[in-house]
């Protein structure tokens, strides 16, 4: 059997030697189930689906705010939006991401409380707006690209994206990260803590720099880890 972290083992399968596939921690190999995000054709911006780049998607009325960087004030660039399932499973949220990219390595971007980045969740809604940017430079992407949903088995988020490319006959430049269950850290478990009820954020999503060198996200080569809080609060970090 393959010694995995026992968050992993805990959401796991098993091959056993007669080839059936057990939940138990019987003999044979360990293997977890993900969800991928897959690169896809960049969707209506007035449609509240998974997008990276263009604007974001907002209620009409809401008094959400283009957000700035506390270290050079300027506002962020908006990275994307995700359609995630609220806590109570009744309602779809869109989670809004935006990170400072005027100033990389002094804005501290990395950090999910340094106030260079900033996740905001908004409640899908029937009537919904377009937030346009307070500026023309810096505050947009120069690329928009879709996300669809994937499932993919390995014996970790590696092996699993591995025969995910083998069977679906893609490339790994095609996948942008995966969503839920418990993140595989780069560096050290970082999971922050919702600023108002002081409980540890659900893991949402673990994302990449995109499909595209030439226009990727700064995330120092590595990965970002987005987080949300049935109290209504996201906060994302990344490590590389």
């Amino acid at each position: 059997m393959w010694s995995l972290p026992w968050q992993t083992r805990k959401r796991a399968k098993e091959v056993g030697n007669d080839g059936k596939v057990r939940d138990c921690e019987g003999i044979g190999l360990v293997m977890a189930e993900y969800t991928l995000l897959i690169n896809a054709a960049a969707p209506e911006e007035s449609e509240p689906r998974n997008r990276f780049g263009g604007r974001p998607l907002v209620p009409k009325n809401s008094k959400v705010g283009w957000p700035n960087c506390k270290s050079c004030n300027l506002p962020m660039q908006f990275i994307g939006q995700l359609m995630v399932a609220a806590h109570s499973n009744e309602t779809q949220n869109l989670c809004l991401m935006f990170m400072c990219d005027r100033d990389p390595g002094v804005c501290e971007t990395w950090m999910p409380d340094g106030g260079a980045n900033q996740v905001i969740l908004v409640p899908v809604d029937e009537d919904m707006v377009l937030l346009e940017p307070p500026r023309a430079d810096g505050c947009l992407r120069n690329i928009t690209y879709g996300a669809t949903l994937a499932d993919a088995s390995g014996e970790d988020i590696y092996t699993a994206m591995l025969n995910y490319v083998e069977k679906s006959n893609s490339t790994f430049d095609n996948i942008l990260g995966n969503m839920f269950g418990t993140p595989e850290w780069i560096q050290s478990d970082e999971t922050p803590h919702c600023n108002k009820c002081k409980k540890l954020m659900r893991a949402v999503a673990v994302l990449n720099e995109g499909p595209d060198p030439m226009e990727s996200v700064n995330f120092g080569t590595g990965e970002a880890y987005l987080f949300d809080c049935a109290c209504g609060d996201g906060k994302f970090l990344w490590q590389c």
